[in-house]
């Protein structure tokens, strides 16, 4: 975390030692740390933790202690609603997550009559862009994403493509897929085969593959998470076919190349993050969560430490009778751990982002 805002919790930590006996300041977590997207709601998780024990080992806000609720989603639709209502009476006015869009989805008309400020690292349908509700977001939107990767497709002369996208998170991949295919075609591109599958049911994609494969594109774009697109693609290459494949960030975690292997090299994907910043901030926060973590940030990790950040800002400076929404947008911008985080009036904001490949069993910048 940044150097003025630890200084200021340490100085009013020390102003505060006497008060011994201080109720906790709750907030909570939601990710799907249980499912296919499990790699996800570890790593954001693991994110939060880290940075809200940075603060509480500085006195807490206030003097106070930060206590985080834990809520495993499984990405399942339906536990949203009780999990959110679960919080009641315990205090909580603000909830870092959920991660995925389909969640975020699920959760936002609870939040918003709950009183619950969600803060998700990582939801980017455009559904929510310019909406006044209870919804703060890290990530820049589908719109943003989808461009990026219909840009490079053009600039490195994929001028056709078939698509491959998972309709259990249907929040993201439509809106996603809505804004690829408009700058794609609109630019000379030809989408040659559009497939959706769902990764609720098990399937081992040679159906899909074998359409994508008689359509004749010259490249695969894929976006599903993690664990699918790794199935996805060894049996691309099971298939004898060594079409260059490209993933959306939803699938740019360790756990897409510990699952894919060999069969992964040279795929590329956009990570919303820069893994080669050799700033002091980045440096000691790669050291610390690998040294408590044993494995590297994904970009969920790293979101979610810069939305833990926000919220405890927010919490430091808030004035009386503010929302959590309102202390939150009323404090932009904040120092996140590689870029200053500026919040339009309605929550929203970008970020930085940068296309990396899969080389030697690691992601390396895409050149």
């Amino acid at each position: 975390m940044k150097g003025r805002f630890l200084l200021s919790v340490f100085l009013t930590g020390l102003l505060v030692l006497s008060c011994r006996n201080r109720e906790p300041l709750v907030i909570a977590y939601m990710g799907s740390m249980t499912g296919p997207n499990a790699d996800l709601g570890d790593a954001g998780r693991n994110g939060v933790l880290l940075g809200v024990d940075s603060i509480n080992s500085l006195g807490g806000i206030h003097g106070r202690p930060l206590e985080v609720l834990i809520l495993d989603n499984a990405m399942d639709e339906n536990l949203v609603p009780p999990l959110l209502h679960s919080l009641s009476g315990r205090g909580v006015e603000v909830l870092i997550g959920p991660q995925t869009s389909v969640m975020t989805r699920a959760a936002l008309p609870v939040a918003d009559k709950l009183g619950i400020c969600l803060v998700s690292p990582s939801a980017t349908s455009n559904e929510f862009l310019g909406r006044d509700d209870n919804l703060i977001r890290l990530s820049s939107s589908t719109t943003d994403f989808g461009a990026l990767y219909s840009a490079l497709l053009l600039e490195k002369g994929h001028m056709n493509c078939g698509l491959i996208l998972d309709l259990k998170n249907g929040a993201y991949t439509e809106s996603w897929l809505k804004a690829f295919v408009s700058h794609y075609v609109n630019r000379g591109g030809k989408i040659l085969n559009v497939q959706f599958i769902d990764s609720s049911r098990k399937s081992d994609f040679r159906d899909e593959l074998n359409l994508f494969l008689e359509s004749g594109a010259g490249v695969l774009v894929v976006n599903a998470s993690s664990m699918d697109s790794a199935a996805l693609i060894q049996e691309l290459r099971k298939m004898g076919s060594s079409v260059p494949v490209f993933v959306s960030e939803w699938a740019g975690t360790d756990h897409f190349i510990k699952l894919g292997g060999r069969a992964v090299e040279g795929v590329v994907v956009l990570q919303p993050f820069d893994p080669y910043d050799e700033s002091e901030e980045f440096v000691q926060f790669y050291r610390n969560f690998t040294e408590r973590y044993n494995e590297e940030p994904s970009y969920v990790a790293i979101a979610a430490y810069d939305a833990t950040l926000v919220v405890l800002q927010a919490l430091f400076n808030r004035k009386a009778g503010e929302s959590m929404k309102e202390a939150i947008l009323n404090n932009s911008p904040y120092e996140g751990l590689q870029q200053e985080i500026i919040f339009n009036k309605f929550g929203d904001t970008r970020r930085l982002a940068l296309f990396q490949e899969v080389r030697e069993g690691q992601f390396r910048k895409f050149e």
